[in-house]
């Protein structure tokens, strides 16, 4: 299977686009990234393989900044750019994570998925997605928002770790407050799921889930040294 990683350009657009960051110094920070690729045969049990981590306090500055900004803005690099020409909003995902408020590692999970998926997932999702909606408007797929893969990735991660505590019609009420029907949810983690052939064992890798986590962290950093500068 091949594993893409979103490169230095397509980062550096979405930051132009949204102004979020300004890299400065870090530009050789994303340099260093490296893409998934030989996964080893994985644990037995997939809920003991990384330790347990607490929801995301977003009540803290510290955490507001590091975990939740960098964790949205880090999730908009990952969608693939061909599957819609909507650029990916920050602030929604941000959104996304703050009503979803699931632990660092799963959303760390949804990270390793997005950042794993093939070049013939875009293709999929658009061709697949149904398009039934109360809104004329996004009855057509370029009118969609793209954030629903990264709420697709949400789930599927959600539901890997803890399948009893993930409902559908919960993350397209409560999370993703109607923006999406359940039937295009339902369609996204289907496209992601058959994407990556049903294998999320092989993401769950402690080394992979840790990484990701640092990139957020990371990524959290730059976009507040960016908004304090600007302040």
């Amino acid at each position: 299977m091949a594993f893409s990683f979103p490169t230095k350009a397509r980062m550096l657009n979405h930051v132009k686009d949204y102004n979020e960051c300004n890299f400065d110094d870090e530009d050789n920070y994303f340099l260093t990234y490296v893409p998934l690729s030989c996964f080893p045969t994985p644990p037995t049990s997939c809920h003991t393989s990384s330790p347990k981590e607490p929801a995301l306090d977003f009540n803290t500055t510290n955490s507001f900044d590091t975990n939740l900004q960098g964790s949205a803005t880090y999730l908009s690099y990952l969608i693939p750019c061909t599957a819609s020409l909507l650029l990916t909003s920050p602030s929604l995902v941000q959104s996304l994570l703050s009503r979803a408020n699931v632990n660092l590692n799963t959303v760390a999970l949804a990270a390793c998925i997005l950042d794993s998926l093939t070049s013939r997932f875009a293709a999929s999702w658009r061709h697949s997605l149904p398009l039934t909606s109360l809104s004329l408007k996004t009855q057509h797929i370029n009118y969609v928002r793209p954030e629903v893969i990264i709420l697709g990735a949400l789930l599927v991660a959600s539901k890997f770790l803890d399948d009893s505590t993930t409902h559908i019609s919960s993350y397209q009420h409560d999370i993703a407050n109607g923006r999406w029907t359940c039937e295009q949810i339902k369609a996204t983690e289907r496209c992601i799921l058959e994407n990556l052939e049903w294998r999320i064992m092989p993401l769950w890798r402690e080394d992979l889930i840790e990484d990701a986590k640092e990139d957020m962290r990371k990524v959290g950093m730059v976009v507040q040294r960016r908004r304090q500068s600007a302040a």
